[in-house]
């Protein structure tokens, strides 16, 4: 029998270490060819393990590359980072939210009291009702700013609770693109993008006027596929769905303009 939990473990436990690899390099503390070295055998697993968790079979797993211990070790940061500068004003900015909380969620007011931890309150409100979709659909909003692998978590997680809702699905498909993002060409690369766009059309079908989606997939289309033509729909759904003042407005407009200028002229007819 297939044991899904440590399948799932094992996915956050790439993911996580495709992170800190990324961080690791910045920081100088990992010369080009261990960086490549890790990076092909990390992307590998990964999708081997997320290809084993849809169709519920034991993953076939690439031999592991001989990675220094210290390496395998690192698993404790989790911190996503960004390569396109937008990608990640986009992420803090576009989000479900209500009057007083700020883009990702999060109440600004609790935020600011210095005797509370806001992301504890919301870690313990969602251990306290593990079946309460609001309380884990908060603190996977929180996370997003603090580990993107474990908002993977518990977005999958609402989504279980309450399959009807398109905020899971859209999230769950950004941060699954930010690991293609960060992958190297080749088919592991093309599996995750597959896959953080299919959970972006999930949402899309769900919920057709919920706008984060589209900006997600646009972006995915543009900066990771290189298919500006294909993401100039998805900029445009966003701008007619966002409202009229939504902080990211002039950024996703600035990215219209540059998806349009690349995409190849179109023929016309006689």
């Amino acid at each position: 029998m297939v044991d899904a939990v440590a399948l799932e473990a094992e996915r956050d436990f790439l993911l996580r270490s495709l992170d800190d690899l990324d961080t690791e390099r910045a920081a100088g503390n990992v010369d080009d060819e261990t960086y490549a070295t890790l990076h092909a055998d990390y992307t590998a697993r990964a999708a081997a393990v997320i290809r084993a968790i849809e169709r519920g079979e034991e993953p076939a797993l690439p031999k592991p590359s001989a990675a220094p211990r210290w390496m395998r070790a690192l698993t404790a940061l989790g911190i996503v980072v960004f390569a396109v500068a937008a990608a990640w004003l986009l992420a803090r900015a576009v989000g479900t939210r209500a009057p007083g909380q700020s883009a990702t969620g999060n109440d600004q007011v609790r935020a600011a009291e210095p005797a509370s931890d806001p992301l504890a309150d919301l870690r313990a409100a969602a251990e306290a009702a593990p079946d309460d979709y609001d309380a884990r659909i908060a603190y996977a909003r929180a996370l997003l700013n603090n580990d993107r692998v474990a908002a993977l978590r518990e977005y999958d997680a609402a989504a279980e609770l309450d399959p009807t809702q398109p905020e899971p699905a859209t999230y769950a498909g950004w941060i699954i693109g930010l690991a293609a993002r960060s992958a190297d060409a080749g088919p592991d690369r093309d599996l995750l993008v597959m896959r953080a766009l299919q959970r972006l059309d999930a949402a899309t079908a769900l919920d057709p006027e919920y706008a984060d989606a589209y900006v997600f997939r646009g972006i995915i289309r543009f900066d990771i596929v290189g298919d500006p033509a294909g993401a100039v729909p998805e900029f445009q759904a966003f701008l007619a769905l966002a409202p009229q003042d939504h902080p990211m407005r002039e950024t996703v407009l600035a990215a219209l303009a540059r998806a349009i200028e690349q995409s190849p002229p179109t023929t016309g007819g006689p």
